[in-house]
C-alpha cells in the first residue's frame, strides 16, 4: 500500500476522468485554431456575412466548452 489517494482511486473512474482531461485539451485547442483562422479570413469582404454567422456559432460553442470545463473540474474537485 502505497498510502497515496491516487493509488485507491477507482481504476476505471481515473481512466475516464484522464481521457475526459485530454478530450477537453483537444477541444480547447480546436477552438483556439478556429478562432485564429476565423480572424486570419475575417479581412475578406466577401465573407463578412459568413463570418458573422461563424463567429456567433464559435461564441456558443466556445461558452458551452467553458460550461463542460467547469463542470469537469467542480466533479473532480469532489473526489
Amino acid at each position: 500500500d502505497y498510502g497515496n489517494s491516487v493509488h485507491s482511486f477507482p481504476f476505471t473512474t481515473f481512466a475516464e476522468a484522464s481521457f475526459l482531461g485530454v478530450c477537453l485539451g483537444m477541444t480547447e485547442n480546436f477552438l483556439e485554431e478556429a478562432f485564429a483562422l476565423m480572424k486570419q479570413r475575417n479581412h475578406d469582404g466577401s465573407r463578412t456575412e459568413r463570418i458573422g454567422a461563424f463567429q456567433f456559432l464559435w461564441m456558443q460553442q466556445h461558452k458551452r466548452f467553458k460550461q463542460c470545463e467547469e463542470q469537469f473540474y467542480a466533479t473532480l474537485s469532489v473526489f
